[in-house]
């Protein structure tokens, strides 16, 4: 239990608290870097990150000044260097700027802090609070769908765009998933981003996409994803449609189980994403992957008779075999049962 006196100290910090952020709202700049020169530093240590988001919001809604935000940025980089301040800074900005459209103040502010060596959008804002999976400040602000800062940070030639986090995803095989992205994923395209990376289960982009989810494995070696589910919830066709479009993408990539996005989305049971595939002139149609299927195997084996019908007329599909052994469709489809339909037939 505390005791009377650290209670006290408890209120004597949260009252000069109170006090520095009042007289923040009405300094100039000089009397600023004067308050900082003799506040209690421990107002702002990395415990009270919150404090200094309070801090950059009131200097952004009272100053309008990018010095201030700076001077700041600079005061806490020099007390503690080894904090990565000024991604820090970068980070809440981003959160604080998402309004930043023709707003002279925040684009300069940002620009400046992207100017400055210690800033790295390609990290977390700090090392001791990472995001989740390590994705970076540029990766947070794709999430968000702050096109503006997007475009921002990639004209300053800071950001490493095809960069991974810990699971080999790039910000791509997130953000293909959902057509609300479609302004990002297009600033991406135009900046020359890989669409083929891999991530540590040899999927790309596009594979993901035709899953419906970013990370996804089988449970063996010898079961196929069923996804039915998620047939009437795509919502990322136009996603997909372009990424296909996109010269550069290679759509015949095999995942480790040599699994290709036509695959995938025989799995995923999605008409409309089989439709998109099959028109394109790069899909190969009848690759086999480790179980020794092809994509319209895999439509037979899961019984998928909307798959079947919509796949059995395409003239680049081979019905007769559809698995490396040679079975016909017909025989995928019955399964064990498929001597005695054959006797009855």
């Amino acid at each position: 239990m505390a005791s009377k006196n650290e209670d006290r100290d408890d209120l004597d910090k949260k009252d000069s608290y109170v006090d520095f952020l009042n007289y923040i709202k009405i300094c100039n700049i000089d009397e600023f870097q004067e308050l900082l020169s003799n506040a209690e530093f421990e107002i702002m240590t990395k415990q009270n990150r919150e404090i200094l988001r309070a801090i950059l919001a009131i200097i952004c809604e009272n100053k309008n000044d990018t010095e201030f935000i700076l001077t700041f940025v600079d005061f806490l980089a020099k007390k503690e260097p080894n904090q990565y301040w000024h991604n820090t800074a970068l980070f809440m900005l981003c959160e604080l700027f998402k309004d930043i459209e023709n707003d002279e103040m925040k684009y300069n502010t940002i620009i400046r802090l992207l100017e400055d060596e210690r800033t790295d959008p390609n990290r977390g804002f700090n090392d001791e609070y990472p995001f989740k999976e390590g994705n970076s400040i540029f990766m947070f602000v794709c999430f968000c769908n702050y096109s503006k800062l997007v475009t921002i940070m990639l004209e300053s030639k800071r950001v490493n765009i095809n960069k991974c986090d810990q699971l080999g995803n790039s910000i791509l095989h997130y953000i293909c998933h959902d057509d609300k992205y479609l302004n990002i994923f297009r600033i991406l395209l135009e900046h020359n981003i890989d669409p083929n990376i891999i991530n540590n289960n040899n999927v790309t982009a596009l594979i993901s996409a035709c899953y419906g989810e970013v990370n996804i494995y089988r449970k063996q070696a010898n079961t196929l994803i069923r996804n039915a589910q998620r047939k009437h919830n795509i919502i990322n066709l136009k996603i997909i449609e372009e990424l296909l479009n996109y010269n550069k993408t290679d759509p015949n990539i095999c995942d480790k189980y040599g699994n290709t996005a036509l695959h995938a989305a025989c799995m995923n049971d999605n008409i409309g994403i089989l439709n998109l595939l099959l028109k394109s002139d790069k899909v190969k149609a009848n690759v086999y992957n480790e179980d020794g299927l092809t994509a319209f195997g895999v439509a037979c084996e899961n019984n998928s008779l909307e798959q079947i019908k919509f796949m059995f007329n395409d003239p680049n599909i081979d019905t007769n075999k559809c698995n490396i052994d040679g079975k016909s469709a017909f025989q995928l489809f019955c399964g064990d049962k498929y001597e005695v339909v054959k006797m009855l037939i």
